[in-house]
């Protein structure tokens, strides 16, 4: 997915969906510490998705 704009939460979990689009199994994803990814928004959409999405955060110092 590309995008022209800043990646804001709206994008960033519109990414998450694509993810998941016909995914069988949970998705994992490690990510940087970037506010966006850290954001109330991603936060409740993930619980949303009962478990099918996971994410795991890099410490801030990698």
């Amino acid at each position: 997915m590309t995008t022209d704009g800043n990646v804001t939460a709206t994008v960033f979990i519109e990414f998450l969906k694509r993810l998941l689009y016909k995914a069988n199994q949970p998705v994992s994803l490690i990510l940087d510490n970037h506010s966006v990814r850290r954001s109330t928004e991603v936060r409740e959409f993930v619980k949303s998705t009962g478990g099918r999405l996971l994410l795991f955060f890099l410490p801030p110092y990698s």
